[in-house]
């Protein structure tokens, strides 16, 4: 292989990685998500105790009682960002327009921008739950 052609194949990896998104399937009872959510609840209050810092990804881990299935989601911080911004302006497929926002979308990028890392959202119903944060 050429050395142009080494280099190409190196940044095509390194541009893989870095968009790389994680998407892990298993298929859990109860009690075992019940593990991996309180595991995961333990980073979560690691990562905010520590001094706050940029976030560089967004997790979340969802379980579904009747499927049986825990599903953890990770992708890189920008890419979630810009997923979220790029919805907003151009509406989503519930028949939502931009302009049936109440918000300006710079002022939910700026805000964003502004996170720290750390948990996001919890959500606890019955025996479903989600939970949702900042690396």
């Amino acid at each position: 292989m050429s050395p142009k052609g080494k280099i190409a194949a190196i940044l095509a990896v390194l541009i893989l990685f870095s968009t790389s998104c994680l998407v892990y399937v298993e298929k859990a009872d109860p009690q075992t998500a019940a593990q991996k959510f309180a595991k995961a609840r333990q980073k979560i209050e690691k990562i905010s105790a520590s001094r706050p810092r940029a976030p560089h990804k967004l997790v979340c881990l969802v379980y579904d009682p009747e499927e049986a299935q825990l599903v953890k989601i990770s992708l890189p911080y920008w890419m979630a960002k810009k997923g979220v911004i790029s919805s907003l302006e151009e509406g989503n497929n519930h028949g939502l327009k931009k302009a049936d926002y109440q918000f300006e979308t710079r002022a939910v990028e700026e805000a964003l921008s502004k996170m720290p890392a750390g948990l996001l959202v919890e959500v606890v119903d019955e025996e479903e739950r989600v939970l949702v944060w900042l690396e």
